[in-house]
């Protein structure tokens, strides 16, 4: 089995965000790292820069570790945008 990486925010940062991946590091929090996450431009850039740094387990013990949230699914996504639109149509309907 695979050892999951985490990162830590690094000297030259306050704070961390991708848009892309949704992943968000804070001071204080080591967070888990997902395929999509390693893979991303900006976090193999912000990671050699030095805005990012790879958690030791001595640092994961100081630190609060946030595991991953999964992101929606694209079902969960149509789903949402399907009720989205039936709001609108009823709110057009109701309003002429």
């Amino acid at each position: 089995m695979a050892k999951s990486k985490h990162v830590k925010l690094g000297e030259k940062a306050s704070m961390f965000y991708d848009p892309t991946t949704k992943l968000k590091v804070v001071p204080g929090k080591a967070v888990e790292l997902s395929n999509d996450n390693i893979r991303s431009k900006r976090v193999i850039r912000a990671i050699k820069s030095g805005h990012l740094d790879y958690a030791d387990s001595e640092d994961m013990e100081d630190l609060d570790v946030i595991a991953l949230e999964k992101a929606p699914t694209k079902k969960a996504n149509l789903k949402r945008l399907k009720m989205r639109r039936m709001r609108m149509k009823n709110r057009l309907l109701r309003n002429p």
